[in-house]
């Protein structure tokens, strides 16, 4: 059997050798090439689907290698995954893992996979995506308020491992009943959030490479908005948040670099004073430990640049009640731009030279001209007195054509000017298809939407006529019920004689974010799903105003993955 050796990047399976494995719990094996290392303990690492993994015994003494298809001893039956480390450093491994068993409570490695072991696996394979959509069907009918995100089969299919998501705690006892008489096979519940669900069914980020979380992220520490405002990044949500609606991992990746380099910078509330002004900090760059200074506190008005070595040496310098000439560092007085006079070598007068010359050219052509235009006409006259018949007729042939042409050309002046006319009208049409009057999205906390929360929009005056209202909701895989109820409250705000009246309407909407098959609703998305909703239609008078809140009645105080809540107004017609 040949295998490749893989470097850099690359997620390959490198044999009997240092490298990646296939899996997302990868291990670099920097012990492989100390001569007996897998002479030193019996114990290997067997990796499975996506995220699981476990410590075996090889008892039979088989002579095992990384990518090793391997048949393990299971509860109950057995297990089929693949060997991606042996020898010394597997103890370790165990050590880390805080897998504190005797031997006799770690299970043995039965056989290298055989074919009919791998029909088994395939086939068991096989029935995981059916399974699922099953699964979650049976969940909705006992209205738990879970998402089944995943199942995983046993090798032998003997046993199915279902993960899901909820929020709060939930009695599936029932559940487990209803899905061992569907499947007749044995169930196991496993709890994951929002990020081991991201890693499961993996992705590609914006950063155009394959998640972190699905190709070598082992653990997820926490991440805070400190991270971004630590690093100047402007806190948005819809670009810090990733692909589980959290925030992005990699937030966590160059935080240390940065808090080290802040370290290096003078305080914001330091002022540094020179001979002819005072300067507040206005910017930063961390990492290239530069400092940009403007006279004006709140705006940028005469940006200066400098390091920070010239900053401190110029505080220290203030503390001592010395003032430099400028921020520069050299000390020098900072250079007076003089202003640029574009005319400064311009001779004005050149204009009014070249006028006159053309102008007394054209009068001497215009004349030429004139003189050779009346001559022509008076031999033109001569010739016609003494022609034939026959040129006349000749004449008014070329009359009439030359009638006909300026004919045809007045008409494709015209037609033109018509195709002009219907182009700007049809242009016009279209544009008034969408009788939109008022289309926005308020984006949300990204920890969550608190119920007493509300979002508010302010819609401007509207002409008199009949009008819709739908409501958007912009929902992530990490919501955790099928569906939501808002409470919409529409105030129609009249303004008659300089007086102003109002009243209030209130709606209660009911939103389908899960469909049947267990899957987002609605127009969906790279990281969400766009979900609308007609709340009701109503008329308005001229010139009147709304005022629309939007909040949740959910029972959980804090509602994560639902990241946009929007408002549309639609004039109908």
């Amino acid at each position: 059997m040949k295998f490749k050796m893989w470097t850099g990047c690359d997620r390959g399976l490198c044999h009997q050798a240092c490298g990646r494995s296939d899996k997302q719990l990868n291990t670099f094996d920097w012990l492989e090439d100390v001569p007996g290392n897998t002479d030193t303990t019996d114990l290997v690492e067997v990796q499975f689907k996506n995220t699981r993994k476990g410590y075996y015994h090889n008892v039979n003494n088989l002579d095992l290698h990384k990518g090793d298809i391997v048949a393990v001893e299971a509860n109950p039956g057995h297990d089929i995954g693949v060997v991606t480390l042996t020898g010394r450093l597997v103890k370790l491994q165990l050590k880390k893992a805080n897998c504190t068993k005797s031997p006799d409570d770690i299970k043995r490695v039965y056989r290298i996979a055989r074919e009919v072991d791998m029909e088994k696996y395939k086939e068991a394979k096989a029935r995981e995506h059916s399974t699922m959509i099953k699964s979650r069907q049976i969940a909705k009918a006992l209205n738990l308020q879970m998402k089944i995100g995943d199942v995983e089969y046993q090798g032998d299919g003997n046993k199915a491992i279902f993960y899901y998501i909820a929020d709060e705690r939930v009695d599936f006892r029932q559940l487990i009943k209803d899905l061992a008489a569907a499947f007749h096979v044995r169930i196991e519940m496993k709890q994951i959030g929002a990020r081991q669900e991201a890693g499961r069914i993996g992705g590609t980020g914006p950063c155009g490479r394959e998640l972190c979380c699905a190709t070598w992220m082992k653990s997820f520490s926490s991440v805070s908005t400190n991270a971004a405002r630590c690093q100047d990044i402007s806190l948005n949500p819809t670009k810090l948040a990733g692909m589980c609606a959290k925030l992005k991992c990699c937030l966590n990746y160059e935080v240390d670099d940065y808090m080290e380099s802040s370290r290096k910078l003078p305080a914001k509330d330091i002022h540094l004073y020179t001979m002819d002004t005072e300067y507040f900090l206005f910017k930063t760059d961390i990492l290239n430990g530069l400092c940009t200074y403007s006279t004006d506190k709140n705006l940028a008005v005469n940006l200066e640049t400098i390091s920070t070595a010239r900053a401190k040496e110029i505080i220290e310098m203030n503390r001592q009640g010395e003032k430099p000439l400028s921020l520069l560092n050299n000390g020098q007085a900072k250079p007076v731009k003089k202003p640029i006079d574009l005319l400064a070598e311009a001779d004005l007068s050149r204009f009014d030279k070249d006028k006159t010359g053309r102008k007394n050219n054209r009068g001497t052509k215009s004349a030429v001209s004139r003189g050779q235009i009346h001559k022509n006409r008076t031999d033109n006259r001569a010739n016609a007195e003494t022609e034939s018949p026959t040129n006349d007729r000749r004449s008014k042939a070329t009359s009439n054509r030359e009638h006909q042409t300026t004919t045809t050309m007045n008409r494709k002046g015209r037609s033109f000017s018509h195709i002009i006319a219907l182009a700007i009208v049809a242009i016009t049409a279209i544009a008034c298809k969408d009788a939109r009057t008022y289309d926005s999205y308020k984006a949300l906390p990204i920890n969550g939407w608190e119920r007493n929360d509300t979002a508010v929009f302010y819609i401007p005056r509207q002409w008199e006529g009949m009008y819709s209202m739908d409501l958007g909701v912009r929902a992530s895989q990490s919501y955790p019920y099928k569906n939501i109820t808002f409470i919409v409250e529409r105030t129609v705000i009249h303004k008659r004689r300089k007086k102003l009246t109002s009243r209030s309407y209130q709606d209660t909407v009911t939103c389908n974010i899960i469909n049947d098959d267990g899957r987002l609703a609605g127009k969906r998305g790279i990281t969400t799903s766009e979900i609308q909703q007609r709340i009701a239609i109503f008329p308005l008078q001229r010139n009147d105003s709304l005022r629309i809140s939007v909040r949740h009645i959910m029972s959980k105080e804090l509602l994560q993955g639902i990241s946009d809540v929007g408002i549309r107004i639609i004039k109908r017609r």
